[in-house]
């Protein structure tokens, strides 16, 4: 990943990052093989993370759900792998999805 000097790195800020230094294309609908930026990822408390979160699309249904692989979540060094419906990527978390290619 070519990064500009933007910090800080968080998942959640990935796309913005992107997005205003024009480096990688980012979509508002899933590809597979593209980061997922959570940008609005809450606590149990309701209150929104300053980190946000940042998975891999492993797939993308025709339901417009998504599989996905990532590290960090639910706990921190576990690797996990979890379906999204799309009212989850979309709606819940406000994902944006980073193409590297």
């Amino acid at each position: 990943i070519q990064w500009p000097q933007d910090r800080p790195r968080h998942g959640g800020k990935w796309a913005s990052i992107f997005e205003r230094n024009a480096r990688y294309k980012v979509l508002d609908e899933p590809k597979v093989n593209c980061a997922v930026s959570f940008t609005d990822v809450r606590r149990r408390g309701g209150t929104l993370t300053e980190e946000g979160h940042v998975a891999f699309v492993e797939e993308v249904l025709p339901d417009g759900s998504i599989g996905i692989s990532e590290a960090n979540w639910p706990r921190g060094g576990i690797y996990s792998e979890r379906k999204l419906t799309r009212a989850e990527w979309k709606d819940k978390y406000k994902g944006r999805f980073i193409e590297f290619a």
